[in-house]
């Protein structure tokens, strides 16, 4: 039945609902085709949507990864660059190390080789330094962890990270605070001995003497009666005296000497007596050397008064030792004494001289002065040593014979010579420790050696320092470069005019302070390093008179001492090892420093260096005395060394550069970019200073060669790792982006069909709808009938 209705037009309103429904398919086609993506929103696709964007972040990442591996092979290069520079200066020292070890050069040669390859060090720490890629720094260690210490003789040396791959697989870092207790055993040091100096001018007598009153500036004395054997006796008490006995002998003067006397102070002071034999001035100079207050000990040394035919003036020096209780007390009075005097402990200071001026009384033959040392309190006792060397050399000596020898004093009063022999005696309150001390003179007939220097001869009247063409190898002055095992290095300059005690104040001076052994001793000892041997022991390395000793404080390869310079000038010290340096040992524990947790125990190591114990790619460097305290044993002639215990403390924390080669965590490639600096390459102390170190340097540089090459080897293999891992992810990026594709993007024919039919439907449905619209007008129809 057809109903006629005009209030509601149900045709026009399905008709309408149809051409909306169109409508809406018809935007959503042209969306799709304007952005070309079929999901524009979160109701086109939901689960789609959801897993397009887990896509994307996957794409996004995979495409920052490829970037990453790019940057990563271009910092690879830039390290791998410096590092070939480093192998070619490696290859040119190892090639001046092969030069430096043949004998046709010299040891000057030799020093001119070790100065570029001290260059070449240098750089290779530059480049260490300053090699850096986005600032960031490759070759400094600090690619791999950062580091510190409590002690600056405390090195960490880093070859690679701390990140390792444990059992399951993972990553895992070590790092912390470490605590070191350290219980070490002494090596021993090195100790070389020079060749035996004999005088060159014969016509010179050793210790010459005149009074500075006396304006005489020579004194030759004729047909001097020299006795063959002299004897020395002390007896305690206060008249005695150091006596002086001689015959008549034809004999060959070579020298005399006295050895060491001690006498022990047993109250609360005691007087030393020094007079003026045969009324001459008797002139001492008394400087404080040395103030040991734990050891109880003041040191002293004595010089005698000394004129040069030249009017020069000066002090010939000798030694006196001063051992005391803890609460013995000395002060200095005023700078010239001419009367009884006394010395107390206290107050002295390093440097402090006085001078004891001995004037004799001529009415009766003699005058003396005293030097009271002095205790603070009844019951104590304490010893005085002498070292009291008189040396005297000269020719054959004999009836017609001439002689300079200026041991004699002209009175200016009335024109009389004096012989000029001292005098000392004690006070009642000393007892005698050494019952007799000898002076001996030696025929030339009875051979031994004869013409030996003393510690004051110049370099100039040493045959050693003349070559054999007659010319004198110091008419300049000339340097000599003495290097230590650890790359330390001092200079010395030698002039002809230098005596043998010059030459050893400047050795003692060099080893203490430009090498650093004076870490180990005390200042009271920095003269023990180099010795002149002019009272021979019966054993131990004083045996041989007329010879320098040098010791090294430092036991192990770290403190051997090589001596470089003027070739002629190191044979004329004709230096040798009489004792090869022995390496310390070393048990080390190592904990955690803050929980005490044991991490390693009882490591043994010979030598300064734990190599990868803490961890593969850490190396530690102690100081090579740790624990170990060193002093000088004054009866042995010998450094000794007292094992004990020391503790250090590390501070590492893990920085390996660390390439992010994928989309997702975990996905990282470790760079093990070690230390490339010298110390790491172990080329910090090479020398070419002479055949046998340039033969050691070779293999150290084969070493450092073979290092970097393992270095640049791993760097070039994660390169090519990185390429592929580049290719990889290119694969994977792609595959990633065409399966997304098909989730987010549109059909572009699916969708123009869908476009074009939407589109005639609409065109449809509007012109239904326009027909739906005129169903109401038939009604009217009706109604006009």
């Amino acid at each position: 039945m057809v109903r006629m209705r005009i209030n509601h037009n149900i045709a026009a309103i399905n008709a309408h609902r149809q051409l909306g429904i169109t409508h809406g398919n018809l935007q959503r086609s042209l969306e799709r085709l304007s952005s070309g993506l079929r999901i524009n929103r979160a109701s086109d696709d939901a689960a789609g949507l959801a897993i397009s964007e887990k896509m994307r972040a996957q794409i996004r990442g995979i495409d920052r990864a490829i970037m990453n591996a790019q940057d990563g092979i271009s910092m690879i290069q830039t390290a791998e660059g410096a590092l070939a520079e480093v192998h070619a200066m490696l290859d040119r020292i190892r090639e001046l190390a092969v030069q430096a070890a043949n004998d046709t050069l010299t040891n000057t040669d030799r020093l001119y080789i070790q100065e570029e390859i001290d260059q070449l060090r240098d750089e290779i720490n530059r480049i260490s330094r300053t090699t850096e890629f986005n600032t960031k720094k490759l070759l400094d260690g600090t690619a791999s962890a950062l580091v510190s210490s409590d002690k600056a003789t405390t090195q960490i040396i880093l070859r690679g990270g701390l990140r390792t791959r444990d059992e399951y697989g993972q990553m895992v870092t070590r790092g912390g605070n470490y605590k070191l207790s350290i219980q070490a055993t002494a090596g021993k040091g090195q100790v070389l001995k020079s060749d035996i100096f004999k005088v060159k001018h014969g016509t010179e007598v050793v210790d010459m003497y005149i009074n500075s009153a006396s304006g005489i500036n020579d004194i030759r004395v004729t047909n001097l009666p020299v006795g063959n054997s002299f004897q020395v006796r002390v007896y305690s008490s206060a008249t005695t005296a150091f006596g002086v006995t001689s015959a008549s002998a034809r004999v060959n003067l070579v020298e005399a000497y006295v050895q060491k006397t001690a006498f022990s102070f047993n109250n609360i002071f005691s007087s030393v007596r020094v007079a003026a034999n045969e009324r001459v001035n008797a002139v001492m100079l008394f400087e404080v050397i040395g103030i040991n207050s734990v050891a109880s000990t003041v040191t002293f040394r004595i010089a005698s008064h000394e004129i040069l035919s030249t009017g020069a003036y000066n002090y010939v020096l000798r030694d006196m030792e001063v051992f005391r209780a803890a609460n013995v007390n000395f002060t200095v009075g005023n700078v010239n004494f001419s009367s009884f005097n006394v010395v107390r402990i206290s107050g002295l200071s390093l440097g402090d001289k006085f001078v004891l001026n001995v004037i004799p009384v001529f009415t009766n033959g003699g005058g003396n002065d005293v030097v009271r040392f002095v205790a603070s309190s009844f019951g104590r006792s304490y010893t005085v040593t002498f070292v009291w060397q008189a040396t005297a050399t000269g020719r054959n000596i004999g009836a017609g014979s001439v002689i300079d020898f200026r041991s004699f004093y002209l009175n200016p009063v009335d024109g009389t010579v004096y012989n000029s022999n001292y005098q000392i005696s004690f006070g009642a309150n000393l007892s005698t420790l050494v019952p007799a001390a000898t002076f001996r003179v030696k025929n030339a007939l009875e051979g031994g050696d004869f013409g030996l220097a003393d510690r004051w001869k110049r370099l100039y009247d040493i045959d050693r320092f003349w070559t054999k063409s007659g010319t004198f190898m110091l008419e300049e002055p000339k340097e000599i470069i003495i290097n230590q095992g650890d790359g330390r290095r001092a200079k010395i300059v030698l002039y002809g005019s230098d005596t043998i005690q010059d030459v050893i104040d400047k050795i003692n001076r060099a080893i203490y302070e430009d090498l650093g052994q004076g870490a180990y001793v005390s200042s009271l000892e920095r003269f023990k390093f180099a010795r002149f041997v002019d009272l021979p022991e019966s054993e131990g390395f004083e045996t041989i008179r007329g010879t320098i000793l040098i010791r090294s404080a430092v036991p192990g390869k770290r403190g051997e001492l090589t001596f470089a310079g003027d070739q002629d000038l190191i044979n004329a010290l004709s230096l040798a090892v009489v004792q090869k340096s022995q390496e310390n040992r070393f048990k080390i524990d190592i904990t955690d420093a803050h929980t005490g947790e044991e991490v390693v125990k009882g490591i043994k190591i010979e030598g300064n260096e734990l190599v990868g114990i803490l961890h593969p790619n850490v190396d530690i460097r102690i100081d090579p005395n740790s624990g170990i305290s060193v002093s000088w044993d004054e009866e042995r002639r010998v450094w000794s060394y007292v094992n004990g215990t020391a503790v250090t403390y590390v501070h590492i924390v893990d920085n390996t550069a660390v390439l992010q080669i994928g989309a997702n965590p975990g996905q990282d490639l470790n760079l093990d970019i070690g230390q490339m600096d010298t110390v790491a390459l172990g080329i910090d102390n090479i020398m070419v200073t002479d055949r046998e170190s340039a033969a050691q340097a070779i293999t150290k540089v084969d070493s450092a060669i073979n290092k970097v090459s393992r270095l640049r080897a791993q760097l070039g293999a994660a390169q090519n790792r990185l390429e592929h891992t580049m290719n990889n992810l290119q694969v994977a990026y792609e595959n990633l982006v065409a399966s997304e594709s098909r989730i987010r993007d549109a059909d572009v024919a699916k969708e123009m069909m869908e476009f074009t039919r939407n589109q005639i439907l609409f065109q449809s449905g509007t012109a239904m709808l326009a027909q739906a619209n005129m169903l109401p007008q038939s009604i009217l129809q009706l109604l006009g009938q």
